[in-house]
């Protein structure tokens, strides 16, 4: 699937506040996706990420890793579509079942059940950024060049980037929060020095209490960086988690079921309820077989 070759390393984040719609955009046309014969973007962004604001560095990761952690923030799902556009879509669950339903008939084996704890809390941590008064020397090496060749350097996060050479010349200099390229030219030894205001990180927040006893969950994500933020992420994870009984289940195969989808299940101890479909494997052997794991709703 397309998510599976985003593999390409992301370094070109920036400081300043940004959306999550922002930050998504910026890593998918860095990743350089083939266009597709029924969109001119093979991607689809959806608006509500336009409405939360971060002040964090994107670190520097792959570009589906990123993407991940951009979902995870906006409270969507990240995941690649029949037709092949990569999308990030609210996370919500279906108030009704479709029409789709595995019970003892179609299933192969009786489903396995699995049951977490209860939650007691759950803590989102806030992420804040100082940066320093003055710049300090963030990178330094020496090496020979013989023409010209591309440079790059990475370093910790930091603002008012800026990059120097002795014995050589730099040009299309870029400089980001967190690396720098430029093309060197030069015959022979050259030193390269990359300054800027280093940026400190914190984490705070006190958690969420949704329960009477059980665990606490902490959650990490460095792109929640305010307390609006911080909470309307731990309501959303904690309606989730409430959700306490998983089903593995292997049955005789169905393509068209797709993660995220809501259907009807059987248990040993319920004829019928809704689940919410959250892994789906199909694979071909004479016969089609499929594996899923379900989320019990309600």
């Amino acid at each position: 699937k397309l998510i599976g070759y985003m593999t390409d390393i992301y370094f070109k984040g920036t400081t300043g506040t940004k959306t999550l719609y922002d930050l998504a955009e910026a890593v998918l046309v860095d990743a350089d996706l083939p266009l597709t014969s029924e969109l001119e973007k093979p991607w689809y962004i959806d608006p509500s990420l336009a409405d939360i604001s971060t002040t964090a560095v994107l670190p520097i990761d792959a570009h589906r890793n990123l993407l991940q952690m951009i979902a995870h923030a906006g409270m969507c799902r990240f995941y690649t579509d029949g037709n092949g556009i990569a999308r990030l879509e609210p996370f919500e669950i279906p108030t009704e079942p479709g029409d789709f339903s595995i019970d003892f008939t179609s299933a192969s084996d009786q489903p396995k059940i699995s049951k977490t704890e209860p939650l007691y809390s759950i803590n989102v941590l806030m992420y804040s950024d100082s940066v320093a008064s003055v710049s300090t020397e963030l990178h330094k090496s020496t090496f020979a060049v013989s023409g010209s060749t591309p440079f790059y350097a990475e370093f910790g996060a930091a603002q008012d980037v800026s990059v120097s050479i002795t014995g050589g010349t730099l040009s299309n200099v870029k400089t980001y929060a967190r690396a720098v390229e430029a093309t060197i030219t030069a015959a022979g030894s050259v030193t390269v020095t990359v300054t800027g205001k280093s940026i400190t990180t914190t984490t705070s927040g006190s958690p969420y209490v949704a329960g009477v006893d059980g665990e606490t969950e902490v959650i990490e994500n460095p792109l929640v960086t305010s307390l609006a933020h911080k909470q309307a992420l731990e309501q959303h994870i904690a309606n989730y988690l409430s959700l306490r009984n998983t089903y593995e289940v292997p049955y005789r195969g169905n393509p068209e079921l797709e993660a995220g989808d809501l259907i009807s299940l059987q248990s040993s101890f319920t004829p019928s309820f809704p689940a919410l479909t959250l892994k789906h494997v199909i694979s071909y052997n004479g016969a089609l077989r499929g594996s899923g794991i379900f989320k019990k709703v309600g």
